[in-house]
């Protein structure tokens, strides 16, 4: 697995990153385009906003990614708050109304250590 390395500018300009969804062994990858949108909170949390476009050989499959990150006020935990939506997949509601039937959420914690932190660690485990 490749590294990728992107940039976010929270000015409004917005980003655009290709890559490549990785499919079954032996089999070409899927060309992917990511368009986001990063902006300041109202809580100073950083906000990024992505549609995604899959193009696969069934056709273009859209999707979206909307994250925070929050610092804890502590300084020293970083929080990922990410809601996934699968815009191919919607449930029609009995007024007419569509929603996306499928979309996950989920949060994940990032504690910082010190770099002396993180070599006692590593000794006391081995």
């Amino acid at each position: 697995m490749q590294a990728e390395e992107r940039i976010y500018f929270t000015d409004g300009r917005g980003e655009i990153y290709r890559t490549e969804q990785i499919r079954d062994e032996g089999k070409r990858p899927n060309p992917v385009t990511m368009k986001s949108k990063t902006k300041w909170g109202k809580s100073k949390e950083l906000i990024i906003e992505t549609s995604i476009q899959i193009n696969a050989p069934v056709g273009i499959l859209p999707k979206r990614l909307y994250e925070q990150f929050f610092v804890g006020d502590d300084g020293k935990t970083l929080t990922r708050k990410i809601k996934y939506i699968d815009d191919n997949e919607y449930t029609v509601y009995p007024k007419g109304e569509l929603a996306p039937s499928k979309f996950e959420e989920w949060s994940e914690v990032y504690h910082f250590v010190t770099q002396s932190d993180f070599e006692k660690a590593v000794k006391t485990k081995n």
